[in-house]
């Protein structure tokens, strides 16, 4: 498991198209919006609470789980198969400006 330390509105990519926002990060609450992102349309999968230590399945086989919270915003778990990268939006978003400016 992969664990990210997020504040609200900041996200993290699964793939290419899953996209996880934190939405409210609250004492032992944390609200996320997880939606599919294909470049000019997207759709929301599931809006979820999280608690401390019960993962939400997002799809095949993957899952995201609170660990903790802290005043500065909340530290989430993430599993997904080996194949598929997982990375903070801002680093996501590094990784394909690369990519486009090698192209």
């Amino acid at each position: 498991m992969l664990y990210l330390s997020r504040r609200e509105g900041e996200a993290v990519m699964i793939g290419d198209h899953i996209r996880v926002v934190t939405t409210m990060v609250r004492r032992h609450r944390v609200c996320i919006d997880i939606t599919l992102d294909y470049g000019l349309s997207t759709a929301t999968l599931q809006r979820s609470s999280l608690v401390p230590g019960k993962p939400q399945y997002i799809r095949h086989g993957m899952f995201v789980m609170l660990r903790r919270t802290s005043r500065h915003g909340a530290k989430l778990g993430f599993k997904a198969p080996d194949s598929i990268p997982v990375h903070r939006q801002e680093i996501y978003d590094k990784i394909r400006e690369a990519l486009h400016a090698d192209a």
